[in-house]
């Protein structure tokens, strides 16, 4: 178990350094910018977005395919942790 918090916070720190790089994260604290709707106040735009997907896809060896993208969950930054997180379990 403490190795799979271990990776999500991993997984997590990963995707918001990320998202910074296109701009100053709205909170301070890590865990709260789990429900940081990034996509949807343009801290990431279509085409950014497309590098951020195949940087998660190269960091992490996994696929993020249309559903994972165009569902609910992959608007938030904890939404994508946990995306990550199953697909990596899946591989396993």
């Amino acid at each position: 178990m403490e190795e799979k918090m271990e990776g999500k916070v991993a997984i997590r720190d990963f995707i918001l350094g990320e998202i910074e790089r296109r701009g100053p994260l709205p909170f301070a604290k890590p865990e709260e910018n789990l429900s940081y709707r990034f996509f949807d106040c343009g801290h990431v735009d279509s085409f950014g977005m497309l590098a951020f997907v195949a940087r998660i896809e190269e960091r992490f060896g996994v696929t993020l395919g249309a559903e994972e993208l165009q569902s609910e969950q992959f608007r938030t930054v904890g939404g994508v942790v946990d995306i990550v997180l199953r697909l990596l379990e899946e591989k396993e």
